[in-house]
């Protein structure tokens, strides 16, 4: 090359890298295009779908006084709503803009008073009434407003602010976290040590005119969920192999090789190991345990799901150490050798520079979006899968042994009325 090229490049390298990249217009300019058109048609169409089909009803779950319930409860509710699915047909899905039907599992503390929450649609109230009766025959279940509706973009920083994080987890969907039957004596039929505990007194202590939130949107999966954990467990177990061929490697290579009669030879598909079956023997004894762990948790019906948590307080009265102390209150869940909450950073809606001073702008758009995604009961982009024992672990009622005050309960339970009592018509 010229000198006098190699001195204009290096003269003009900026404008010369802007040139050369405009001249390949043609492939990715239809890519952007493509890829926002795409986003701006599905919000259109789902937002339809879900005006002209869909029809949710928040309910809330009053406890009973000081009766006992494991968590094995709850988890035997969550496996009911598992079954609360909708299938829907190509057509459905990207013309008309059909959305798979969801639920929300929330737990709200509004000036301390602790509420536990499930919105549904509402062709499925039913099914969870039922399947909260099944397993809580005590409760009482009604119908209340939604607790979010106060709170609007205009009024956002100026009467109110607001803290949200999206929680992701720091290994794939095969890893569990800690569940609540690692803090449960299964010999003593009591929520001693609850897991839940630490959480509900944390909410519990938020001033009167503070709300905390803590939100999981829930959607059933088929059983096909488990194929990360298949693969993960030939990955423990060594009796996985990848074929590493590229698609000439594949296709084209042996073409290649027999026109040249052999002389090219195309690369040769990767030896399958030897399969293993059960637990090798010489595995390290937590290696063992981490295998046992995620055959165990495979077996579970699974939801894919996201953990959102927002807090709410007046301008004047904003206090972000609130959410900190909840999320810090969720690292109990945590397993070093398994898997742990991980907050998803582009979510944090606390946002500054390389100086450490904030960036409004960002930050009061991060707002917005957070808002909206807990309103509109969306799951993030941090979404990960939860069998029912895990969802269990993060939401279930706990049992008379927790002291919180301000738990809401049923002070007396209700009686059936006896056999033979006339009925008066009006």
């Amino acid at each position: 090359m010229p000198s006098d090229t190699l001195s204009y490049i290096n003269i003009n390298q900026a404008f010369f890298i802007f040139e050369f990249i405009l001249s390949f217009w043609w492939i990715w300019l239809p890519i952007i295009l493509w890829t926002i058109l795409r986003t701006f048609y599905f919000d259109f169409i789902r937002g339809n779908w879900i005006r002209n089909n869909l029809q949710f009803v928040l309910l809330e779950i009053v406890l009973e006084k000081g009766e006992e319930k494991t968590p094995k409860s709850m988890e035997q509710f969550l496996t009911t709503l598992h079954g609360g699915q909708t299938s829907y047909s190509w057509w459905e899905t990207n013309i008309e803009g059909a959305l798979p039907d969801m639920f929300s599992l929330e737990i709200v503390s509004i000036g301390g008073d602790i509420h536990f929450l499930i919105r549904t649609h509402v062709k499925y109230r039913k099914m969870v009434e039922n399947g909260i009766y099944g397993a809580f025959p005590e409760v009482e279940i009604m119908e209340v407003a939604d607790y979010t509706q106060g709170f609007t973009n205009d009024t956002l920083e100026v009467e109110y602010d607001l803290f949200g994080v999206d929680l992701g987890m720091a290994k794939n969907d095969a890893y569990p976290i800690r569940t609540y039957q690692q803090f449960l004596d299964p010999s003593i039929d009591a929520n001693i040590n609850d897991p839940l505990s630490q959480v509900l007194e944390v909410m519990a202590g938020i001033e009167p005119d503070e709300q905390l939130w803590m939100q999981l949107p829930i959607e059933s999966l088929e059983d096909t969920w488990n194929k990360v954990s298949k693969k993960e467990l030939d990955k423990l177990l060594d009796r996985d192999f990848e074929d590493k061929r590229t698609f000439l490697d594949i296709y084209i290579a042996p073409i290649i090789e027999f026109i040249s009669f052999g002389i090219v030879k195309a690369p040769s598909a990767p030896t399958p190991k030897e399969q293993k079956f059960g637990i090798d023997q010489n595995l390290t004894p937590g290696k063992k345990n981490i295998i046992e762990t995620i055959e165990l948790s495979m077996t579970k019906p699974g939801f894919k799901t996201a953990l959102r948590v927002v807090y709410v307080a007046p301008k004047a009265r904003f206090n972000p150490n609130q959410p900190k102390a909840l999320l810090g209150s969720l690292k109990q869940f945590n397993d070093s050798n398994l898997n742990s909450f991980k907050p998803n950073e582009d979510s944090i809606t606390i946002v500054s520079d390389f100086f450490n001073r904030p960036i409004r702008g960002k930050e009061r758009l991060r707002k917005i979006l957070m808002l909206d995604s807990y309103i509109k009961r969306k799951i993030a982009s941090t979404k990960f899968i939860f069998n029912t024992e895990e969802l269990t672990t993060i939401f279930h009622f706990p049992g008379g042994s927790i002291t919180t005050s301000t738990l809401k309960r049923v002070q007396a339970k209700k009686a059936n009325p006896p056999m033979g009592l006339p009925i008066i018509n009006e």
